[in-house]
């Protein structure tokens, strides 16, 4: 087979050498073969394996198959969600370990965090070093680090973790989830070489992660995205509290919250800052905290604690005097 850069260069010379319609024939195939290069490996179209047939392995599974890749291997502990993705993919693949990895070039690791270690073992203790040498395994874990696949590492397969820094809401959609984000890599760099063509491939942007850094990275992510699922339902409990419907109240908030996030996404976060803090509002700020303890309602701790970080951004900017912030400081006491 040829490499991609001598089909590159034979195309370049019989386009300088034919009229302007077999040039235009011509550009086509190069486009072609420029699209391929990206999903190609030693000059081969990689094909894939998924082991955990839930929201996130259907995600990569279909977003996978829809740009090029070839998926030969579905596992799952639940026979009916292993059919199911196999189903998705078009394929038809033994629910085994052995199933899974013997024809794949990638095995992408999407089960539960605390099920990662025991799949890494069972890999290891049922298959051979020569099925498993030289291929790449990708757990898809935020919080762990490739070292959890210690035991694949062992018998020489490749180990990083690929984390889509996403949510997905389901099997059949989430992979559309899966374009225009970034993933956060970690771990080996020949696997990092795949890592790029994958996330480029997928129109997403690579993060490269210290294996120290892991938790913190990780600690980010839910901070922003699993906690302002908190702090809408806190929202929704305040809207109750006066006798409004707490869904109602919360997709009342909806358009705020669009805004504020396209605000950050479009201009950053120091020019998105707003509301009474910013504005050094303390008799605004008073009567929220008391309205709340008139009403005996647990969420003042959550109000305090954001508060308190709303003041030291507020300062960081330059929004509020010292007197200020010990004012609005003390009030989040």
């Amino acid at each position: 087979m040829h490499s991609g850069e001598e089909i590159f260069k034979r195309l370049y010379y019989f386009y300088l050498h034919y009229d302007i319609i077999n040039q235009l024939i011509i550009l086509k195939y190069w486009l072609i073969y420029f699209f391929y290069d990206r999903i190609i490996i030693s000059g081969e179209i990689m094909k894939y394996a998924i082991i955990g047939a839930g929201k996130l392995g259907c995600s990569i599974g279909i977003a996978l198959k829809n740009k090029g890749y070839i998926p030969v291997g579905v596992y799952s502990k639940s026979e009916g969600s292993q059919k199911s993705l196999c189903d998705k993919l078009n394929i038809v693949s033994d629910n085994t370990y052995l199933g899974v990895v013997k024809d794949a070039d990638l095995i992408f690791i999407t089960v539960a965090d605390s099920q990662i270690k025991s799949v890494s073992e069972q890999i290891a203790e049922m298959l051979s070093k020569d099925l498993v040498s030289e291929k790449i395994f990708f757990h898809c874990s935020g919080a762990s680090t490739s070292d959890i696949l210690y035991d694949i590492a062992r018998i020489s397969g490749i180990v990083a973790s690929l984390h889509p820094i996403q949510t997905f809401p389901d099997r059949d959609t989430g992979w559309r989830n899966l374009s225009h984000i970034y993933f956060g890599f970690e771990g080996d760099e020949r696997a990092k070489v795949v890592a790029d063509k994958i996330v480029d491939v997928l129109d997403s942007r690579l993060l490269t992660i210290n294996k120290d850094d892991k938790a913190i990275y990780h600690a980010a992510a839910c901070i922003l995205s699993n906690y302002t699922v908190a702090l809408a339902d806190t929202a929704g409990r305040l809207f109750a509290s006066i006798g409004i419907d707490a869904k109602e109240g919360v997709d009342a908030l909806m358009p705020l919250l669009r805004t504020t996030v396209s605000n950050i996404d479009n201009y950053g976060v120091n020019h998105s800052i707003s509301g009474p803090i910013s504005r050094g509002d303390i008799d605004t700020i008073k009567g929220h905290i008391m309205a709340m303890s008139e009403k005996g309602l647990n969420c003042i701790d959550v109000y305090k604690t954001v508060g308190k970080k709303m003041v030291e951004l507020v300062c960081e900017n330059s929004l509020i005097d010292d007197e200020l912030k010990k004012k609005m400081n003390n009030l989040m006491e």
